[in-house]
């Protein structure tokens, strides 16, 4: 711990640090080197909600295009909006999570790829077992003049 760092300068003592400790000072986040990405116990959690995110997103901008995919023709802004929009963003999440995946070691991309594919099980279970109206109706989508 320090108190009270400073320098003289003419006489005058100017500060620079009133307090600092070791751990207010890691900042282990840029730095090349090996190791220290374990001095932070929540990294791997961030990076792994970060590919969920990037996985969510993705897929909301697929159902937003699957949805709106009839009025396609219906002018140029709303082709835009309701189309290629959501569809371009998708595709750029896509390769976002792709390079994320690479740029990631192994544990963070198990843990993050795991916790995604644990919501299946939830959704098998009220397709199948409770067998929930949200699976029997009729599919929904967007058409022209609507």
């Amino acid at each position: 711990m320090l108190h009270t760092v400073g320098y003289k300068d003419g006489g005058k003592v100017r500060p620079i640090l009133y307090r600092a400790s070791l751990s207010e000072m890691i900042v282990p986040y840029g730095d090349p080197t090996d190791g220290h990405f374990r001095k932070n116990a929540f990294d791997v959690g961030e990076y792994g909600i970060g590919l969920q995110i990037v996985f969510y997103y993705s897929l909301a901008g697929i159902a937003c295009f699957w949805f709106y995919r009839k009025t396609l023709g219906s002018g140029a802004k709303t082709m835009f909006m309701q189309d290629l929009w959501p569809l371009l963003s998708a595709l750029f999440l896509i390769v976002v999570g792709y390079y994320n995946i690479k740029a990631l070691d192994m544990q963070t991309n198990l843990l993050s790829i795991d916790t995604i594919a644990v919501g299946i099980f939830p959704l098998l279970y009220y397709k199948i077992v409770q067998k929930s109206a949200f699976y029997r109706e009729p599919r929904e989508s967007a058409v022209m003049g609507e």
